[in-house]
């Protein structure tokens, strides 16, 4: 069994052209690039952005949508002041709640900051998964669209006839040749 597994990839590897050798490093290089991108992104980019852009606007809207409802507290507060009775205890109840809502909220929202750190240790098979799925669902968008495509119906041919369109312009372009 392991000697026709040994000959049937000897065989396999003979059989390979050096454009065929060409087109799998392509593909690879891209899957690395892909998968290196991502890894930026998701152990980098996010966190700086949740830490720095999200949670201060959050930190803002808490701040802004208590003071709109401290604001309704107080013109409903003061309907009654005409009439020259006390508001009800549910008026200042509110005041109350809204308070002790956004400090609450305010205290919280520096641990929130602390959480997109935990972003910065996600495991590799995670972005690996991450990575695999975007490319699923590139595929079954693609093929929704043009279901005879060689993307979907051969999509590895299709990345190899890429990368290889690709590899023909680049070294057009490094050895100063036209391209046609």
């Amino acid at each position: 069994m392991v000697e026709d597994a040994a000959t049937w990839i000897i065989d396999w590897v003979s059989s390979r052209t050096a454009d065929d050798w060409r087109r799998y490093v392509w593909f690879a290089t891209v899957v690395l690039i892909a998968y290196r991108a991502l890894r930026w992104v998701v152990r980098r980019f996010l966190p700086w952005v949740i830490g720095r852009v999200f949670i201060p606007i959050a930190a803002g809207l808490v701040v802004a949508v208590c003071l709109v409802l401290i604001l309704v507290q107080g013109i409903l507060a003061l309907s009654f002041r005409p009439m020259g009775v006390w508001p009800p205890s549910l008026v200042h109840g509110l005041g109350d709640a809204v308070a002790s809502v956004g400090r609450g909220t305010m205290r919280a929202v520096p641990r929130l900051a602390g959480g997109p750190s935990l972003l910065r240790h996600t495991h590799r098979l995670a972005i690996w998964a991450l990575l695999a799925g975007i490319a699923w669902s590139a595929h079954e968008v693609s093929c929704e669209h043009d279901p005879a495509s060689l993307w979907c119906t051969r999509p590895l041919s299709a990345v190899t006839t890429v990368g290889a369109d690709l590899w023909e312009a680049g070294t057009d372009v490094v050895l100063g040749r036209s391209s046609t």
